[in-house]
């Protein structure tokens, strides 16, 4: 359906433009907006470019209006990161939308998965000083959970919203047909 579309992606651009706003850190709707696209867009190329796009604009404004850097959002390892969002829209497309259990797993999931691949990532480009071994991998793990709690409390929070306006809206939305009929 089109107004759906149309829903999903307002309120994408809503949930990006909150990592503009003062936030602690790591708690940011980044995960959730790309478990929210890859559920609720049904069309697959959307699925990934909509969420990955906002993504990609909010990390141009964040790193050039908060952190005083260029206007580019490639960084040190952006592109691990965006490998990571792109698996999250796949992991959004086993979340049922309107199911509270499936987005609750998929934001679990989808905290747990960035924060493996991108501390590994971390460790692996020795640029930390963490030996390359397992003490190190380890030390490097242990390092980043308190940034992993905040993500992974900003990602349930976001999922929690994104998923709760889009399905308030819609069936809002719905309702009001059905009685205009």
């Amino acid at each position: 359906m089109k107004n759906k579309l149309t829903i999903a992606v307002i309120v994408l651009i809503v949930a990006s433009a909150f990592r503009l706003l003062p936030h602690p850190h790591n708690v940011a709707p980044v995960a959730a907006i790309a478990l929210f696209g890859g559920s609720v867009i049904s069309n697959r190329l959307l699925k990934f470019l909509l969420p990955l796009g906002v993504l990609l604009l909010s990390d141009t404004l964040v790193n050039g209006l908060l952190y005083n850097m260029p206007f580019n959002p490639f960084y040190d390892g952006w592109y691990v990161q965006y490998i990571c969002y792109a698996l999250i829209v796949v992991l959004g497309m086993f979340v049922q939308h309107n199911k509270a259990k499936t987005i609750l797993a998929g934001s679990l999931a989808a905290s747990i998965l960035f924060f493996l691949a991108t501390n590994l990532a971390v460790w692996l480009s020795g640029m930390v000083g963490y030996p390359m071994n397992m003490e190190g991998l380890t030390a490097c793990y242990t390092a980043a959970i308190p940034f992993f709690i905040n993500s992974m409390a900003g990602d349930l929070m976001f999922s929690s919203l994104l998923f709760g306006v889009f399905a308030y809206v819609t069936n809002k939305q719905q309702i009001t047909q059905i009685i205009t009929q």
